[in-house]
């Protein structure tokens, strides 16, 4: 599961070959791990290197410095980002990359 899904077609794919590989996982759980991986792929890239950390956990995402210090927040207005994955995938992703990219334009999160 090392893929982020990008549609509920993905998302399936990877429930069914979890299950097959004995690791029976729920949608859900592939929606959470693959969005908070997209935004930590995010902020490694856009800080050039590993300096944040993104934890996602029902509507929120919060960044942690590399000290563990909670530095920044992004919610979804959804009830949880999962549900809001499930309602509209791309938009969803390009939310967080939106969301990230202000706080690092605005400096909230910086070396």
């Amino acid at each position: 599961m090392n893929n982020i899904p990008t549609d509920m077609d993905q998302v399936a794919s990877m429930v069914q070959a979890a299950a097959a590989a004995g690791h029976p996982t729920t949608a859900t759980d592939v929606i959470n791990k693959g969005l908070q991986q997209s935004a930590q792929d995010y902020m490694d890239e856009a800080t050039e290197g590993s300096y944040f950390s993104a934890h996602l956990s029902g509507n929120q995402i919060t960044i942690d410095d590399m000290n563990g210090k909670q530095v920044a927040t992004i919610r979804t207005p959804a009830a949880s980002y999962a549900e809001a994955f499930k309602a509209n995938p791309r938009q969803t992703l390009t939310n967080i990359d939106n969301d990230l990219r202000h706080l690092i334009d605005t400096r909230q999160i910086a070396l």
